[in-house]
């Protein structure tokens, strides 16, 4: 009864106290006793869970423990069996990491737009941390295998009191000295109170304030600092920090080549096409397509002369006489001396030959631009006379009927209009009690129509 009663009103309770008498047995158990100053429980964790915690407490530790009160009979004893464990004060330090790094955030310190880009491929690399850890020897190992960059490596305390200072001082130096294109910081694995210092407002501040870019590579890929959150790169570990900062030089070298067969194959290529182009096949394409193009270009000059006899426009007339020239110039001349001089001498006299044919052409187009310039204005001048004559005329024709209606109405007839305004020409049109409007010789009269027209 008593097993039962405190095996069940004491599950998933939690205790602090200080490690004594531990021991790690062979079997991956560990057996040791919690006591605090007033009172001492014996304890157990299992293999399973031992596992899982990631440390292994020693004599004299506080730690905090989670578990279950069980009951020996045989020996009329309890312990608490642990499900987990915790070093003391934990809680404290992610509440207070949690604490600054909302402050950080909120001060703008992890926006990503003031991330500078790390360079491709820097010719100096800056490490800061332990020069006996053995995150240094990893990234000195693959810098090495990958890149041909100088490591320049400043040696920091990364934990314990005074490592923030030490971290912050190098990150100065580096900047005060030019001395890298980039810089790694950070450490091996450890636990949450060893990688505290990167964690630190004075290693945060020197970070942020760093002109050259920081990459922070701190513990494991579990692990984080707030220096992860304001570099302008994390890396989960200092070796993936060497792989991102340094491409590997033997694929630059295999891309290199590939290159190299590419425009070998492309230099191969136009030469072969070049020596087609020699032969008389080619010789005689190159006659046709020139000839062709003289013919497009004969009959561009016919379009525009018939096209400048419909404008008035001066300024057309001078947009028209510039294509001219720029035919002359970066068509004519670019393309028949590159096509030509491809071949050698064997082709100058015809080179030479339809450049003057082309440019006595583009002369007489010329004058006859000019002269056109000269003519259109009196063209204008004669247009205009034209036009106000007709206008004279029209409007004689038009006073003269004006006059002709006046004479006929004093005559005795009038006009007769009917509600709609138009002019009644037949008795049939009028309705019984339609409204009439008549017009005499001097005034006008409304009636009424009495009864429907008849013939």
């Amino acid at each position: 009864m008593i097993k039962n009663s405190l095996e069940e009103r004491f599950f998933g309770i939690a205790l602090e106290g200080e490690i004594s008498g531990f021991k790690n047995h062979s079997s991956g158990h560990w057996y040791f006793s919690l006591k605090d100053e007033g009172a001492i429980i014996r304890a157990i964790v299992w293999k399973s869970v031992a596992l899982k915690l990631g440390f292994v407490p020693k004599d004299g530790e506080k730690v905090v423990v989670t578990g279950n009160i069980t009951v020996y009979p045989p020996q009329g004893s309890y312990q608490i069996t642990c499900t987990s464990m915790r070093k003391a004060g934990i809680g404290e330090i992610l509440a207070e990491l949690e604490r600054r790094k909302r402050y950080y955030e909120s001060r703008g310190y992890f926006d990503p737009a003031l991330k500078k880009p790390i360079p491709a491929n820097p010719s100096k690399i800056a490490v800061i941390t332990s020069a006996q850890g053995a995150a240094l020897q990893d990234i000195l190992n693959i810098t090495k295998r990958r890149s041909n960059a100088d490591i320049i490596v400043l040696s920091a305390a990364v934990q314990g009191e005074g490592a923030d200072d030490s971290v912050a001082k190098r990150i100065r130096q580096v900047n005060k000295y030019k001395m890298a294109d980039v810089m790694i910081v950070g450490r091996g694995g450890g636990s949450i109170e060893d990688l505290l210092p990167f964690s630190s407002e004075k290693v945060i501040e020197a970070i942020r304030n760093s002109e050259i870019p920081v990459i922070s590579a701190v513990g494991h890929e579990v692990d984080w600092a707030l220096s992860d959150f304001v570099a302008d790169l994390r890396a989960p570990t200092p070796s993936a920090a060497a792989e991102l900062v340094c491409r590997d030089k033997n694929e630059e070298i295999r891309t290199l080549k590939d290159l190299q067969t590419f425009f070998t194959k492309v230099v191969n290529s136009k030469l072969q096409t070049a020596r087609l182009s020699l032969s008389d096949t080619g010789v005689s394409n190159l006659r046709y397509r020139i000839t062709n193009r003289i013919s497009s270009y004969r009959m561009d000059e016919e379009r525009l002369k018939a096209g400048m006899r419909k404008r008035v426009s001066e300024e057309i007339l001078q947009g028209a006489a510039k294509r001219f020239s720029a035919v002359n110039t970066a068509v004519f001349r670019y393309e028949i001396e590159r096509k030509i001089s491809s071949f050698g001498g064997g082709l100058q006299n015809m080179k030479g030959g339809m450049e003057r044919g082309v440019k006595e052409r583009l002369r007489v187009v010329n004058l006859k631009i000019e002269s056109l310039k000269l003519r259109l204005p009196n063209g204008i001048d004669e247009n205009i006379i034209d036009c106000k004559r007709r206008l004279s005329a029209a409007k004689s024709v038009i006073e003269a009927s004006g006059m002709q209606v006046e004479t006929i109405l004093k005559r005795g007839f009038s006009i007769v209009r009917g509600e709609n305004g138009k002019i009644v020409k037949d008795a049939a049109e009028v309705a019984e009690g339609n409204i009439l409007d008549i017009t005499f010789s001097e005034g006008s009269a409304r009636v009424k129509a009495m009864e429907n027209g008849k013939h």
